[in-house]
């Protein structure tokens, strides 16, 4: 795994994979959020899985037009109905 440079994947890792990213909140209170810790460590330690409910079709369209075809389709790309 590499993180890409430029928005490209570096020559030693040329597959590109979909990236998930969650944003989530904590009310924590008025302490600054570093003095916050979770069983599994530091703040930013949070776990999180991923549940895959696309339609089949769909995630195919997306994976040939996008990820196959190294494209970036942006943050909500249009998938036509099928």
């Amino acid at each position: 795994m590499a993180y890409p440079m430029g928005g490209r994947c570096p020559a030693t890792h040329p597959v590109p994979i979909p990236r998930l990213e969650a944003f989530i909140r904590y009310l924590v209170g008025t302490a600054p959020i570093g003095t916050v810790t979770f069983a599994s460590g530091a703040y930013y330690s949070a776990h999180m899985d991923f549940f895959n409910g696309w339609k089949p079709s769909a995630m195919q369209y997306l994976l040939d037009n996008c990820i196959n075809n190294g494209r970036d389709c942006g943050k909500n790309p249009m998938v036509p109905m099928m």
